[in-house]
Protein backbone atom coordinates (compact mmCIF):
# COMPACT_ATOMS: atom_id res chain seq x y z
CA UNK A 1 0.00 0.00 0.00
CA UNK A 2 1.53 3.38 -1.00
CA UNK A 3 2.31 6.03 1.55
CA UNK A 4 2.15 9.80 1.30
CA UNK A 5 3.53 12.46 3.61
CA UNK A 6 1.38 15.57 4.02
CA UNK A 7 2.02 18.79 5.92
CA UNK A 8 -0.84 20.27 7.88
CA UNK A 9 -0.38 23.27 10.14
CA UNK A 10 3.42 22.92 10.20
CA UNK A 11 3.32 19.22 11.10
CA UNK A 12 4.11 16.25 8.88
CA UNK A 13 1.87 13.19 8.73
CA UNK A 14 2.79 9.97 6.98
CA UNK A 15 -0.33 8.20 5.73
CA UNK A 16 -0.98 4.86 4.05
CA UNK A 17 -3.32 5.39 1.10
CA UNK A 18 -4.96 3.36 -1.63
CA UNK A 19 -3.09 3.17 -4.91
CA UNK A 20 -3.79 6.22 -7.02
CA UNK A 21 -5.16 8.27 -4.10
CA UNK A 22 -1.91 10.06 -3.26
CA UNK A 23 -2.72 13.28 -5.14
CA UNK A 24 -6.25 13.41 -3.73
CA UNK A 25 -4.99 13.03 -0.14
CA UNK A 26 -2.41 15.75 -0.77
CA UNK A 27 -5.10 18.14 -2.09
CA UNK A 28 -7.30 17.39 0.93
CA UNK A 29 -4.39 18.04 3.29
CA UNK A 30 -3.73 21.35 1.53
CA UNK A 31 -7.36 22.36 2.07
CA UNK A 32 -7.22 21.51 5.78
CA UNK A 33 -3.87 23.30 6.15
CA UNK A 34 -5.17 26.47 4.50
CA UNK A 35 -8.34 26.39 6.62
CA UNK A 36 -6.40 25.96 9.85
CA UNK A 37 -4.06 28.84 8.95
CA UNK A 38 -7.05 31.06 8.08
CA UNK A 39 -8.65 30.32 11.47
CA UNK A 40 -5.38 31.06 13.29
CA UNK A 41 -4.91 34.30 11.33
CA UNK A 42 -8.44 35.32 12.31
CA UNK A 43 -7.02 35.66 15.81
CA UNK A 44 -10.12 34.51 17.70
CA UNK A 45 -8.94 30.93 18.38
CA UNK A 46 -5.49 30.10 19.71
CA UNK A 47 -5.78 26.51 20.94
CA UNK A 48 -4.51 24.09 18.25
CA UNK A 49 -7.16 21.49 19.06
CA UNK A 50 -9.92 24.05 18.59
CA UNK A 51 -8.34 25.25 15.34
CA UNK A 52 -8.22 21.65 14.05
CA UNK A 53 -11.84 20.96 15.03
CA UNK A 54 -13.10 24.22 13.50
CA UNK A 55 -11.12 23.59 10.32
CA UNK A 56 -12.54 20.05 10.06
CA UNK A 57 -16.02 21.40 10.67
CA UNK A 58 -15.60 24.06 7.96
CA UNK A 59 -14.26 21.55 5.43
CA UNK A 60 -17.10 19.12 6.19
CA UNK A 61 -19.64 21.97 5.95
CA UNK A 62 -18.34 23.06 2.53
CA UNK A 63 -18.29 19.47 1.27
CA UNK A 64 -21.89 18.91 2.43
CA UNK A 65 -23.00 22.18 0.89
CA UNK A 66 -21.47 21.11 -2.44
CA UNK A 67 -23.14 17.69 -2.26
CA UNK A 68 -26.54 19.32 -1.62
CA UNK A 69 -26.02 21.82 -4.44
CA UNK A 70 -25.02 19.05 -6.86
CA UNK A 71 -28.01 16.98 -5.78
CA UNK A 72 -30.36 19.94 -6.28
CA UNK A 73 -28.78 20.71 -9.65
CA UNK A 74 -29.13 17.05 -10.69
CA UNK A 75 -32.79 17.00 -9.61
CA UNK A 76 -33.48 20.23 -11.51
CA UNK A 77 -31.70 18.87 -14.58
CA UNK A 78 -33.65 15.60 -14.37
CA UNK A 79 -36.94 17.49 -14.03
CA UNK A 80 -36.07 19.65 -17.04
CA UNK A 81 -35.19 16.58 -19.09
CA UNK A 82 -38.42 14.84 -18.01
CA UNK A 83 -40.41 17.91 -19.07
CA UNK A 84 -38.62 17.98 -22.43
CA UNK A 85 -39.31 14.26 -22.95
CA UNK A 86 -42.99 14.78 -22.11
CA UNK A 87 -43.16 17.72 -24.55
CA UNK A 88 -41.53 15.67 -27.31
CA UNK A 89 -43.83 12.69 -26.67
CA UNK A 90 -46.86 15.00 -26.90
CA UNK A 91 -45.53 16.42 -30.17
CA UNK A 92 -44.98 12.91 -31.56
CA UNK A 93 -48.51 11.90 -30.55
CA UNK A 94 -49.88 15.05 -32.20
CA UNK A 95 -47.99 14.34 -35.43
CA UNK A 96 -49.00 10.68 -35.42
CA UNK A 97 -52.67 11.59 -35.00
CA UNK A 98 -52.69 13.74 -38.12
CA UNK A 99 -53.88 12.09 -41.33
CA UNK A 100 -51.14 11.15 -43.71
CA UNK A 101 -50.73 13.69 -46.50
CA UNK A 102 -51.93 12.50 -49.89
CA UNK A 103 -49.43 13.05 -52.62
CA UNK A 104 -50.93 14.90 -55.55
CA UNK A 105 -50.22 13.37 -58.94
CA UNK A 106 -47.58 15.20 -60.87
CA UNK A 107 -48.99 17.30 -63.61
CA UNK A 108 -47.02 19.16 -66.16
CA UNK A 109 -47.96 22.79 -65.91
CA UNK A 110 -46.29 26.16 -66.05
CA UNK A 111 -42.56 26.35 -66.69
CA UNK A 112 -42.15 22.62 -65.91
CA UNK A 113 -44.42 21.74 -68.83
CA UNK A 114 -42.18 23.73 -71.16
CA UNK A 115 -39.08 21.99 -69.82
CA UNK A 116 -40.70 18.57 -70.16
CA UNK A 117 -41.76 19.34 -73.71
CA UNK A 118 -38.23 20.48 -74.63
CA UNK A 119 -36.75 17.29 -73.15
CA UNK A 120 -39.21 15.11 -75.07
CA UNK A 121 -38.36 16.98 -78.30
CA UNK A 122 -34.64 16.42 -77.75
CA UNK A 123 -35.25 12.73 -76.99
CA UNK A 124 -37.13 12.31 -80.28
CA UNK A 125 -34.30 14.00 -82.17
CA UNK A 126 -31.75 11.70 -80.52
CA UNK A 127 -33.81 8.61 -81.34
CA UNK A 128 -34.17 9.72 -84.96
CA UNK A 129 -30.41 10.32 -85.23
CA UNK A 130 -29.61 6.91 -83.74
CA UNK A 131 -32.02 5.09 -86.04
CA UNK A 132 -30.74 7.03 -89.05
CA UNK A 133 -27.17 5.99 -88.26
CA UNK A 134 -28.23 2.39 -87.68
CA UNK A 135 -30.03 2.20 -91.00
CA UNK A 136 -26.90 3.45 -92.79
CA UNK A 137 -24.87 0.74 -91.07
CA UNK A 138 -22.94 3.07 -88.78
CA UNK A 139 -21.56 1.56 -85.59
CA UNK A 140 -22.21 3.36 -82.37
Amino acid sequence: MPEVTVNIYSRSYRLAVSTGEEALIQRCADIVDKQMKAIREGGKVINQDQIAVLAALEVAYEANKNVQKNSTDAQRSAAEKDAEIARLKARIAELESRPAPVAAPLQASGPDAETTEAIERLCRQCEQAIYANMSRGAVL
